[in-house]
């Protein structure tokens, strides 16, 4: 019965539609019409670009960083829904929910945190903080940023080796405390005024919990608007 649904899943066909992507340029080249994208849900797709989208596309991989690009055009899809390739791309435009000054802002700031060595808060205590684990979290927020319109945090090094993000909404203070070892996250909200509060402790290793992490923020405050 196994062997059976697994070449009736293998059978099914591809197919195609017109779709619109929101995508990262991760390769582009201008000599064989050549480029390729990895959505936001982290699949690759390959397509050929045209005369009038080449420049929207070269844009978006020089700006990737803090950029990413919308295209139009009928794609394959596999039998379960996951985009392929770009066949007759249509449109190219690039967005971002963040600009570059805020994205700059936190690259910055997270290689300020890479300098601090053991014994920063005193000479004593404070422990330094892992170089992979920020690279993690400098991905991480940055993305949220642009693709999720995530404010920009203010960030600080705890003496414990974790990374302290927070955020300002009216009244309400909400922070992150993130685990850069086991990407993990204590969430805290508290309202300065009405002396409310809530917490949540999330795996950012996880889709799940990066989503959980904006849905806690978003209750709180309101995220930006796409910039063109």
């Amino acid at each position: 019965m196994v062997r059976v649904l697994i070449e009736s899943r293998l059978a099914q066909p591809s197919y195609r539609k017109l779709a619109e992507l929101s995508e990262t340029v991760v390769g582009f080249d201008w000599d064989t019409g050549r480029f390729r994208l990895r959505t936001l849900d982290g699949y690759y797709v390959v397509g050929s670009h045209t005369a009038s989208t080449a420049g929207a596309l070269a844009k978006a991989i020089n700006e990737k960083n803090f950029s990413r690009v919308r295209v139009l055009g009928e794609v394959t899809f596999t039998h379960d829904h996951i985009p392929q390739k770009i066949n007759d791309i249509r449109e190219a435009r690039g967005w971002s929910g963040s600009n570059e000054a805020s994205v700059r802002q936190v690259e910055e700031r997270i290689k300020e945190l890479q300098t601090l060595k053991p014994g920063w808060l005193d000479n004593e205590h404070g422990r330094a903080l892992p170089e992979e684990g920020l690279s993690w979290l400098e991905g991480l927020l940055i993305g949220l940023m642009v693709e999720r319109y995530l404010p920009k945090p203010r960030l600080y090094a705890t003496p414990d080796g974790e990374v302290e993000a927070e955020w300002s909404f009216g009244t309400w203070e909400v922070s992150a405390t993130i685990d850069l070892e086991k990407k993990s996250a204590w969430m805290h909200a508290a309202n300065v005024e009405t002396l409310e509060d809530a917490e949540e402790t999330l795996d950012l290793g996880t889709r799940t919990g990066v989503g959980s992490l904006v849905a806690f923020l978003m209750q709180y405050g309101t995220f930006g608007s796409e910039v063109a």
